[in-house]
């Protein structure tokens, strides 16, 4: 099954305050035309861009952030869930500050903010993500199990709230865009009344308005529908699974759980899609490679791709051989392999780690800039050449990575190499 991908209309921008930190925060979504979803901090020096990835996904403290161990955006689960439940695949979130605004506590206010912008199909889908491994994790009481589906995804959740006197609640959701803006959207965060002073004296809550969060047990706090609480974990599940990237189908149980388990579940099964894309997207054999690179003979310099984890890293290989055109004029008699095609190589092989790989033979891309280039040993025919990159910086469409050549194990070449991705046609 395959799903448009989307963007939204227009920029929009909103102002609010986060939940935890207390800091005021303007953010602007902005529409991007490739698929990823990306967050800057606008805040900082450089205006430091992070795409929505399990490898910059993380619990931070009783919340989920996008970014590194210095720089992150701290409660994005409301707006990633409702970027997954909504399609938008292709979106940039500015925010000068550590934390998103905490609007209502829920998602009801960024499903306004994107349906301000509008959401708008693309030319491209994917196809929708089905595990093919039960993904189980259990940290005492606290268990969930994403069990491989074919027909869209079904979440079910029990809250255990028995230990602060308020019992349980139940909720199950096939996750639809009608269900996730009726039922799932408008539930807040919560937290039981017991709770709250232990929650504030560790800094938790400076944000937390009796509008933004639900606070069970205090009779003044009202609940806007029956299970709301429940809901709201759904919410959260959502929001982390976004973190894959791509859209799932499967059976997701979970009992008592928090950030913390739901990246978990989520990090191995970006391990079972990296595995699936390139099973899926054929990224190994040289037919492929000439359907995403547009160099042809004599100038292709990649035969096969043994590793690719889309804008992290790639491995590829190149057999170098005596009938190469350019050994004819290059050191006759003794010949060796010109560095500048050593550099071509790894070009070719890192701008394939760049492209998008669920609708890669739509972009380019193109080599801006070098640095750090080094020769260590010739290459001679009857080499071997294993060229692996590795990203070092993304921003937007330009990305910097690290990139070297190997024979035998030993360094052979190697630079850093600046790209820009652009659209194959630009007019389109």
């Amino acid at each position: 099954m395959k799903l448009k991908l989307r963007t939204i209309g227009k920029r929009v921008e909103a102002d609010g305050v986060g939940l935890h930190s207390g800091i005021p925060a303007h953010i602007a979504l902005v529409p991007v035309p490739e698929e990823g979803i990306f967050f800057t901090r606008t805040d900082i020096f450089g205006s430091p861009v992070f795409p929505l990835h399990a490898a910059n996904y993380r619990r931070s403290g009783r919340s989920s952030a996008v970014g590194d161990d210095k720089v992150a955006v701290g409660t994005v689960e409301h707006l990633t869930a409702a970027f997954f439940a909504l399609g938008i695949t292709g979106v940039r979130v500015e925010c000068d500050g550590p934390e998103l605004p905490a609007a209502d506590g829920s998602a009801a206010f960024f499903v306004s903010l994107i349906d301000s912008a509008g959401i708008v199909d693309t030319p491209h889908s994917v196809e929708v993500f089905s595990p093919f491994e039960t993904v189980t994790v259990t940290e005492g009481a606290n268990a969930i199990v994403v069990i491989p589906g074919e027909a869209g995804l079904n979440i079910s959740y029990r809250l255990d709230l028995s230990q602060s006197g308020l019992g349980e609640q139940n909720v199950e959701f096939t996750i639809t865009e009608e269900i996730f803006r009726k039922s799932i959207a408008p539930a807040r965060t919560f937290v039981p009344l017991a709770e709250v002073e232990r929650l504030r004296a560790a800094g938790f809550g400076k944000g937390a308005t009796s509008e933004n969060t639900l606070v069970l047990g205090d009779p003044a706090s009202r609940e806007r529908f029956p299970n709301e609480a429940a809901a709201h974990k759904v919410l959260d599940i959502l929001g982390d699974m976004a973190a894959l990237g791509h859209p799932l189908n499967a059976r997701i149980i979970a009992v008592r759980t928090g950030h913390s388990q739901n990246i978990s579940a989520m990090e191995r099964l970006a391990v079972q899609l990296a595995s699936w894309l390139n099973d899926n997207r054929g990224l190994f054999d040289v037919k492929v490679i000439m359907s995403l690179l547009p160099h042809r003979y004599p100038f292709l310099l990649v035969d096969r791709v043994v590793e690719f984890e889309c804008r992290k890293r790639i491995v590829g290989i190149k057999n170098v051989t005596i009938n190469e055109e350019f050994f004819v004029g290059h050191f006759p008699g003794e010949p060796v392999m010109p560095g500048v095609l050593q550099v071509e190589a790894m070009a070719q092989t890192a701008g394939m780690m760049m492209l998008n790989p669920a609708a890669p033979a739509e972009y380019l891309a193109y080599l801006m800039s070098l640095d750090k280039v080094k020769f260590r040993k010739p290459v001679v025919p009857g080499d071997r050449l294993v060229i692996t990159a590795e990203m070092l910086k993304e921003r937007g469409r330009i990305g910097q990575v690290a990139a070297r050549i190997e024979v035998d194990g030993r360094i052979v070449s190697e630079a850093e190499i600046m790209f820009s991705i652009v659209p194959r046609n630009p007019g389109r």
